[in-house]
């Protein structure tokens, strides 16, 4: 499931912290998140079998 290891990944930057509150835990994770770029969250999430099945289903086969 390509969100599982997108939240996988984001759970690595932030291994071994600890937060006071949540509020901290929320700001940690926006900034995780801003640091990503488009190529990262593809290497994370576009595997070929994944588009491969996504556009077969967008885009039908001839």
């Amino acid at each position: 499931n390509p969100i599982e290891r997108f939240w996988k990944e984001l759970k690595k930057l932030m291994k071994w912290e600890i937060f006071d509150d949540l509020e901290e835990l929320r700001l940690k994770l926006s900034k995780n998140l801003e640091k990503l770029t488009p190529l990262m969250i593809q290497s994370v999430t576009g595997w070929d079998f994944i588009l491969e099945s996504l556009f077969s289903t967008i885009i039908p086969q001839s």
